[in-house]
């Protein structure tokens, strides 16, 4: 696999990769090939804390309008 096409692999979305691979434009080993070629990066992990905000609606605090 040419560096080209690695390039272009890496700043693709994984569903446009599972489509190519649906259609027989990327082939599952090229795939594969792919990411053994990528450098392992978990050592340059860093936990990330978010708050989140509670938010009154209809007067119940942090439940989805979904939930049942």
């Amino acid at each position: 696999m040419d560096k080209n096409r690695i390039a272009e692999l890496a700043q693709t979305d994984k569903r446009i990769l599972t489509r190519e691979i649906l259609r027989g434009d990327l082939l599952e080993k090229d795939l594969r090939t792919f990411v053994k070629v990528l450098s392992d990066v978990a050592e340059n992990v860093r936990e990330v804390t978010i708050p989140m905000e509670s938010r009154k609606r209809g007067g119940r605090t942090g439940v989805s309008k979904h939930d049942d």
